[in-house]
């Protein structure tokens, strides 16, 4: 994640960016890209969480559930 992203800004992006980064999970040529460091951090006080297994699985079964 890039230290620079801020929702809801021009872009999506608190710095002056020209053209915006449509697909935000791919690699791209933004000038301004730093790595956020804290963005783990971040994520694990209320930011993005990742699924338990346990939780994945019942949802993958009750999909091809007959």
């Amino acid at each position: 994640m890039c230290r620079f992203y801020k929702p809801g800004a021009h872009y999506d992006c608190s710095e002056t960016v020209e053209y915006p980064v449509t697909d935000k999970g791919r690699a791209n040529f933004c000038e301004w890209f730093s790595i956020d460091f804290d963005f783990s951090n971040k994520a694990g006080k209320g930011g993005v969480s990742q699924p338990s297994s346990e939780s994945a699985k019942a949802v993958f079964d009750a999909l091809f559930k007959s």
